[in-house]
């Protein structure tokens, strides 16, 4: 009898345990999740793409959505100096391969950080008085970034969040990844950082 009671006690001790860690991993994977903003995609003045676009999916984002006739303009921002991706000018001549027109496509050629797009994006973004802005970067980096530009642009401007669809980074199961693991947590540490400087 008291064997039975003391297998019955390991078997919910068992369960428990599996219960815990299953919570543990999904809010593991939050923590990525969480990194992710998503609005519903609605026309907007400008696409405003952020540099660190190595593989071309940002960009290839905003094309989609330029064809799809959700904004008349493209704005790159990136330091010129910087690498393929990371430079405006390397973007726009992605976009001008991708078929769109010269003529469409604004750039912003300083930046080097997400500070420095949002804040040197300003200016032009007053200049043309665009009022709504679809703010176009990887998923791991929307919420940063959008809070980042919000803050930099003010209540005038409406930001409309939509990250690449195809992206090498997915939230879910990202603590199996190194790389991954690597980017939210340096996404979390800057994402402190911004609020402790009052820049989120």
């Amino acid at each position: 009898m008291e064997q039975g009671a003391k297998r019955g006690r390991l078997i919910l001790w068992g369960i428990g345990g599996v219960m815990i860690g299953i919570a543990a991993l999904k809010a593991v994977d939050g923590l990525g999740a969480l990194l992710v903003v998503q609005q519903p995609v609605t026309p907007g003045e400008v696409i405003v793409v952020l540099n660190g676009d190595v593989n071309g999916e940002r960009t290839m984002e905003a094309v989609r959505l330029y064809k799809a006739g959700y904004a008349p303009k493209i704005l790159f921002t990136g330091d010129i100096s910087m690498g393929p991706g990371d430079s405006a000018l390397a973007m726009r001549a992605d976009a001008l391969r991708l078929g769109v027109p010269e003529k469409d496509i604004l750039i912003e050629p300083r930046a080097k950080s997400t500070v420095e797009n949002v804040q040197f994006a300003r200016p032009l973004l007053e200049h043309y008085q665009f009022r709504t802005v679809i703010l176009v970067t990887h998923p791991y980096h929307q919420r940063r970034a959008g809070l980042l530009a919000q803050k930099a642009w003010g209540d005038k401007v409406r930001i409309i969040n939509v990250p690449c669809r195809q992206s090498f980074w997915s939230p879910e199961q990202w603590w199996k990844r190194h790389q991954d693991r690597r980017i939210v947590l340096r996404e979390w540490l800057k994402l402190m950082y911004h609020w402790i400087a009052g820049q989120i």
